[in-house]
Parts: structure tokens; sequence; C-alpha cells
């Protein structure tokens, strides 16, 4: 490391074999804003395209009422495919914090504990906010 930089601003070719999977995200190897919005725009006409060539082929071998049927599932099942990979993001949390209470139970209940310190602050500042919002409203 070159004196000056932060590990941060290293890429993982110059820290060597210790990058992780979990590190990337540090270093700042994510999707840029280019790229997360080329990947929004291409998504806007990829789903109703094979939406479309997906119920053609419904259409074609099934008929058209099973064609409308599976066209309207499909705005339904990806809802319930989201919800599903929510809550298995979820699960696989709790999963890891169970294994790092386990491990490490100090350290998790230190955790635990500024997290509480820290939704209380935001719950005073919201209140404070919310109160001196509402003493301006009065005074208008």
């Amino acid at each position: 490391m070159v004196s000056g930089e932060k590990e941060e601003d290293l890429q993982p070719s110059q820290m060597g074999e210790s990058v992780e999977g979990r590190d990337m995200a540090r270093v700042g190897l994510q999707l840029g804003e280019g790229e997360r919005g080329s990947a929004v725009l291409t998504s806007i006409v990829a789903f109703p395209l094979f939406w479309a060539l997906e119920t053609s082929l419904v259409g074609w071998v099934a008929g058209l009422r099973w064609a409308l049927a599976f066209f309207l599932s499909l705005p339904l099942g990806g809802l319930i495919a989201y919800r599903y990979l929510v809550g298995t993001g979820r699960l696989r949390h709790q999963l890891r914090f169970g294994a790092l209470l386990l491990t490490r139970a100090q350290e998790a209940r230190r955790l635990l504990a500024e997290r509480r310190e820290i939704v209380e602050e935001l719950e005073r500042a919201k209140r404070d906010y919310l109160g001196r919002r509402e003493r301006t409203e009065r005074l208008k």
C-alpha cells in the first residue's frame, strides 16, 4: 500500500489475495449509476418482450383462453417471486446473525445495543422534525 492511500481506495489487484466477496462492496466494486440505468432500460424492454413471446407460445399450444389466463398470471407470479426473494433474504440475514450470536455472543449483543441506540436516536430526530414542522405550520 502506498503511503497516504486508504485500503478502501485500493483495487483488488493492488490488495493481493486477501480480497473476499464481502470485501468487494467495501472497495467500491459495485454497479455504477450508468450500469444500473442500462440494466433498468434493458428490463423495461425485455420483460414485455418475453411476456409476449411466452403468451403467444401458450396461445399457440393451448388456445386463447389459456393464453389470457397465463398473461394475467404473470404479474402475480412476479410479485410472489419477489416476496419470496425478500423473505429468503431476511431469513439468510437472521441465520447469519444467529451464527454470530452463537460464535461471538458479546459482539452480537453489542451490535444489538448499538442498533437499539441508533433506532432510538432516529425516532427522537423524527419527533423533533415533525414537532418543528407542526409548529411552523401553525405559525403560517
